[in-house]
Order: C-alpha cells, then sequence, then structure tokens
C-alpha cells in the first residue's frame, strides 16, 4: 500500500470512529444542545461512590433474596458511561449482579451529541490512552487497581468479574492480576486505533509488564476469558481475540469465543452489549455473558 492510500485509509478509520461515537453516543439520547447538565437521573437503586480517585455507579442486585451477590466492574466504551451503558448495567443487576462502574472519562449519563465526541477527542487527543500507541497501558490503569482493592475490601472473600469494552476492552486482562478476580470479558476492543499493520491488529493496547501480569494469573489460576465482537466490525479486529488464545498455557486459562457472525445478524455494529444490543444474536450472547459469570462467580473464593 503506498503512502497515499495509506493515508486516506486512515483518515476514513478516523471518520468512521467519530461516526461510531456520535452514533453510540446519540441512539440512547435526545440529540440536542443541552451540554453540561445530565438529562438522565441516576437510575433507581443506584449508589454513587469514591473509590479511590475514581466515581463509581454501583448498581445493586435486584435479587435481594440471595445470599450473594454476584459483583461486577464494568468499563464503560469511548462516548462515556452513557444511558445505552446504564441500560447494560441495569440488565446485569436484574441478573443478580451487583455492577460496580467506574467512571474513566466525562461525566455519568450527559445528554446531546456533544458529550460522547468531546469523550471521544480526550480519549484520543490524551497521551493518557494508547489509542495510537501500541503495547502501552492508560494511565486510568492504577486508578482501576485501587477501586477493585476497594470492592474486595466491600465483599471480602466474594470473587469478581470484569467486563471491558471498546476503548477498555483489553482492561480486563490486566486487572485479572488483581487476587479475588476471576473472570473477564473482552468486548470488541478497539485500542489502538488505525489497525493498519498486522502488529497493530493484534495488539493488545497493554504494557508488557500490565500483560504478562495479567496472563501468569489466569494461567496459573486457571481462569476465564471471553471473547465478544461482531465479526465484520472493523474497529475490532479478530486478531486481538486471536492474540488472547495465543497467551492462554496449553494447561492454564480458558478462552471461549462468542464472536457474532454475519449470518447470524448481518446488521454489523460495533458495541455488543450496549448501543448495538437489540438483536436475537446479541441476546443470546448476552445471556451467555450470564451463565458464564453466573457459573464462574457462584463459590466464594
Amino acid at each position: 500500500m503506498n503512502i497515499t492510500a495509506s493515508i486516506l485509509r486512515g483518515l476514513g478509520e478516523c471518520a468512521a470512529c467519530c461516526l461510531l461515537v456520535l452514533g453510540s453516543g446519540c441512539a440512547t439520547m435526545h440529540c440536542h444542545a443541552t451540554q453540561s447538565e445530565p438529562a438522565h437521573a441516576i437510575p433507581e437503586h443506584t449508589e454513587r461512590h469514591d473509590l479511590g480517585p475514581r466515581t463509581v455507579l454501583v448498581f445493586k442486585s435486584a435479587k435481594t433474596d440471595e445470599p450473594r451477590p454476584h459483583i461486577v466492574l464494568l468499563l464503560h466504551e469511548i462516548p462515556g458511561f452513557n444511558a445505552a451503558t446504564a441500560d447494560f448495567a441495569g440488565r446485569l443487576a436484574e441478573k443478580g449482579f451487583t455492577v460496580y462502574a467506574p467512571i474513566m472519562v466525562g461525566k455519568p449519563l450527559e445528554s446531546g451529541w456533544w458529550p460522547p465526541l468531546r469523550n471521544f477527542l480526550e480519549v484520543v487527543l490524551s497521551p493518557d490512552w494508547p489509542t495510537l500507541r501500541t503495547s502501552h497501558s492508560p494511565a486510568v490503569l492504577p486508578d482501576l487497581h485501587v477501586a477493585l482493592q476497594k470492592i474486595r475490601e466491600q465483599h471480602p472473600g466474594e470473587p469478581i468479574g470484569i467486563i471491558g469494552m471498546c476503548m477498555s476492552g483489553t482492561l480486563p486482562l490486566a486487572l485479572m492480576s488483581e487476587p479475588g478476580t476471576r473472570i473477564a470479558a473482552v468486548c470488541q476492543p478497539a485500542l489502538p486505533m488505525l489497525p493498519w499493520t498486522q502488529q497493530r491488529r493484534r495488539n493488545l493496547a497493554l504494557g508488557v509488564d500490565d500483560l504478562n501480569a495479567g496472563f501468569a494469573r489466569i494461567n496459573t489460576g486457571h481462569l476465564v476469558v471471553l471473547g465478544f465482537r461482531y465479526k465484520d466490525d472493523g474497529l475490532s479486529t479478530a486478531g486481538r481475540l486471536e492474540e488472547i488464545q495465543r497467551h492462554m498455557a496449553p494447561d492454564g486459562g480458558t478462552y471461549r469465543d462468542y464472536q457474532i457472525p454475519p449470518e447470524e445478524d448481518p446488521m454489523t455494529q460495533h458495541a455488543t452489549f450496549t448501543s448495538g444490543y437489540g438483536s436475537a444474536a446479541t441476546q443470546r450472547r448476552f445471556a451467555d455473558l450470564v451463565t458464564e459469570f453466573t457459573r464462574a462467580l457462584s463459590h466464594p473464593n
């Protein structure tokens, strides 16, 4: 590919990213010019905590008759913690999970076209996120380690599952180095952007030390990693899920693939459980996610 073609392809992919952000940010919101105040109230039975340096929304399990909740750390996508993400957290709470959702960029549940675009630009232009760099962990990772430590203090002995999506898609792999974590879901990992080369298409957007620490515990603890994406998603490459499988030791951790092929859902999107959720295929994958997490988190550490 010559230089001109590479530049044009890059510009096209950047434009696709912008359209994705606007679409996923506004698909479940009223798109108007109100920029400062959230248009969506924090859902009922949701608490707001500060766990270390991060504000965290906590969606309490709706199954109050169960002796112990299943604990999940949910990491939002590049548009921010929007109404579609709150809906996903609410669906998990209805299935018996208590969901901790740290705010990594922007403010929760902002409305309009501007917040998702602002959050996208903040992530892309900030050196704190590996949007273009390979093998580089985001600056938010230490804060998430602290959040997990605080969650363990509140739920001693309880195992924890982690879900990452889009810009946070591979972060669960690094966070699995934390004691008590038992299962991770890597959903449509989108960083680093501009996957022009084979190396970029397979890169997991984590520093070598963070990646090795996560996989060391996954393999020695025989833990589970799930992979979700639309097979035709051009923003999240299949190579990243293949790279996860490559890191699994023969007698170590387990990777289970839950990609959505085009024959199962021809309306290929990007976000499997938030703005792209609703088709029969995504509902089946959500049921798979719930089954896997329930099984993994059913027994105390």
